[in-house]
């Protein structure tokens, strides 16, 4: 009797919390989204936030709050964390590459930190990573208040396959913080960060962000695309989490979101109509 109270109580928080979150925010659902999603055969989430607007726009509520693995979208924190302990002061911060084969042939190469964020580097990334060190990892993870800030699973693969989880809505949230610079972070790491990050060329936005894909044996592998797109000086940040089956799905992460982008009627005014 007593576990069934308890199952009650808990599910009654949740329920109390994410309506709570939805009424403080402003959330807006949009199930329609649901389409782009299943046109492309997956599953998955997306949120979008327009700069300086309290409204979020949301498809699957329940998914974009759920905390994930991060991936390679981690690599935005995992830089200005490497800025701001001094690991890495210089985009063109020089990486010699050991010369032994690795999982892309874009990797098996000598990069600069520009060029280590743009392939997804992740060799280069677990040198950081150690370099950094658990303890200066786990401090600034705790003052950036990002996801549920657990390093554990080792410090060269806890954003990959151990216990760091965010959500897609804390996605939103870190990116908008980093894009006006109010992380508790220096000025100019912030800065660094924003002029590192990929662009991805599009004929009506400049559109910066990271790609991650997290491995799960015998699961969908989750991918993620989290950034922004800018135009005629409107910014919406986005993050968008889906099930990834097989490798024909990868272009699915920025396919989905630069359609809604596009067609999503996220914008007072058609931005992309010409």
């Amino acid at each position: 009797m007593k576990f069934v109270i308890g199952l009650f109580v808990t599910a009654l928080v949740s329920l109390i919390s994410t309506l709570a979150f939805a009424h403080s925010h402003e959330s807006v659902s949009h199930p329609e989204w649901g389409n782009y999603f299943n046109k492309a055969g997956v599953q998955g989430t997306v949120v979008f936030k327009e700069l300086g607007r309290e409204q979020r726009h949301f498809y699957d509520f329940k998914r974009a709050q759920k905390r994930k693995l991060p991936a390679s979208t981690f690599k935005v924190i995992h830089s200005l964390i490497a800025y701001e302990t001094g690991t890495v002061k210089k985009a063109d911060h020089l990486f010699k590459w050991d010369g032994k084969p690795q999982w892309l042939k874009a990797w098996e190469q000598d990069l600069t930190f520009r060029e280590a964020i743009k392939v997804s580097a992740v060799p280069v990334y677990k040198r950081i990573a150690k370099l950094i060190g658990p303890q200066k990892m786990k401090y600034w993870l705790n003052r950036l208040s990002y996801g549920n800030e657990k390093i554990g699973g080792g410090i060269t693969k806890f954003w990959l396959s151990g216990d760091l989880r965010v959500s897609a809505v804390e996605q939103v949230d870190f990116l908008e913080k980093l894009y006006s610079g109010s992380l508790d972070a220096s000025l100019k790491g912030q800065a660094f960060v924003r002029d590192i990050l990929p662009v991805t060329q599009h004929k009506c936005f400049e559109i910066k962000g990271k790609t991650g894909l997290a491995f799960r044996k015998d699961k969908p592998h989750i991918g993620w695309w989290i950034g922004w797109a800018k135009a005629q000086q409107r910014v919406m940040f986005f993050a968008l989490n889906i099930d990834i089956k097989d490798k024909k799905q990868y272009g699915l992460r920025r396919s989905i979101v630069v359609s809604l982008l596009e067609q999503g009627g996220l914008f007072e005014e058609n931005i992309c109509a010409n």
